[in-house]
């Protein structure tokens, strides 16, 4: 994420002679992508528009933009990234994940007692884990919702009940 744009993809590479792109997106975009009228590619450090023409899936995703109508032109985005604006999105998922990092900064509470403060929030493929120090030891507690019991966001404060062992580990 870069402020109020979200990466959801990549160009990968030109593809037939219409000016289309081979494109990479993340499962969580998709929909959104679908459902949006242009996107924006990050070119030369800045967040250009582009207007969408047509977007089609194969067993890969081909896309086709507006004033792009050779593979030369198609070339020039080749590894380019594909952004949305943040506003823009709609998953669910994606949500969730925002929720979770926005987390950064909240001391971990379990009975009573100050586990730790969140120093990052890291993205794995089967959940978003806390990274919190420990007794001076880096430990990484997952934030799923069924040890998360309150959330205090005036005092940032996470309240959470732990599996046993779970900080020795």
């Amino acid at each position: 994420m870069t402020g109020k744009y979200t990466r959801i993809g990549l160009v990968q590479k030109p593809i037939g002679i219409k000016g289309e792109v081979k494109i990479e997106v993340e499962d969580d975009f998709l929909d959104d992508l679908v459902e949006s009228d242009h996107l924006f590619l990050r070119v030369n450090g800045s967040f250009v528009p582009w207007f969408i023409e047509e977007l089609r899936e194969t067993s890969y995703l081909i896309l086709k933009l507006e004033e792009v109508d050779t593979p030369e032109k198609a070339a020039r985005f080749t590894l380019h990234e594909i952004f949305l604006r943040t506003d823009d999105i709609s998953s669910e998922s994606f949500a969730q994940k925002q929720e979770q990092a926005s987390l950064i900064g909240y001391t971990i509470v379990q009975n009573n007692e100050v586990i730790g403060v969140v120093d990052d929030v890291l993205e794995f493929p089967q959940q978003m884990m806390a990274s919190v120090l420990v007794a001076e030891k880096q430990v990484l507690i997952p934030l799923n919702a069924s040890f998360i019991e309150k959330i205090d966001d005036q005092h940032k404060l996470l309240f959470m009940s732990l599996p046993e062992g779970l900080l020795d580990l």
